[in-house]
């Protein structure tokens, strides 16, 4: 009987290179959104996503790559999305119901945003203006960067893109701070 490379892999490899392995063939669309437990986790993992998809980009610095990994973001953004808008959409329709059960139901339907209520997933200021500023990363990297400089300096748009992804993800460490401050002060 012969063990399966992978296995095989695992058990000879270090924890570094086996978790990732680990990681990728355990995640699921839908297990990541059973994580999401609020809206706010959902604009986190929306926001998360784009940054790190994007992050990638400097990888795909082909001509003939740009088109597809552009879609391939532009897919992955919207499926979030359609994903999301869905999930709270379902959550809404189970809170209009259970209106009607009392004045204790009503109070704790009060409390939701309105948004939640109406079933629409929605994103705030700060992450979309960090979204219209990937985009104009973006338009600067691949027209006016070559309009203006040329063939000077050109690693200066993919620095430019790691370091505005850098500064996506501490905001998304920060935000994951003040999350786990809050639980534990509750």
């Amino acid at each position: 009987m012969t063990d399966h490379p992978i296995d095989n892999f695992r058990s000879s490899s270090s924890c570094f290179i086996s978790l990732p392995l680990q990681s990728l063939e355990g995640s699921t669309a839908k297990e990541d959104y059973k994580m999401v437990q609020s809206m706010d986790d959902a604009r986190h993992y929306f926001m998360l996503s784009i940054v790190s998809c994007y992050s990638i980009f400097p990888l795909l610095f082909e001509a003939q790559e740009y088109p597809i990994k552009v879609v391939l973001l532009l897919l992955h953004s919207i499926l979030i999305w359609l994903g999301f808008s869905a999930l709270f959409a379902n959550d809404a329709a189970v809170e209009a119901t259970s209106v009607k059960k009392g004045d204790v139901e009503l109070e704790r339907n009060a409390s939701f945003s309105t948004a939640a209520r109406e079933g629409e997933f929605t994103v705030k200021w700060l992450e979309k203006g960090y979204l219209v500023g990937m985009v104009i990363v973006e338009i600067w990297g691949q027209f006016l960067h070559p309009l203006f400089l040329d063939d000077k300096l050109p690693f200066v748009p993919l620095m430019l893109i790691s370091i505005y992804c850098t500064i996506g993800v501490m905001y998304s460490w920060i935000w994951q701070l003040k999350m786990i401050v809050r639980s534990v002060d509750l």
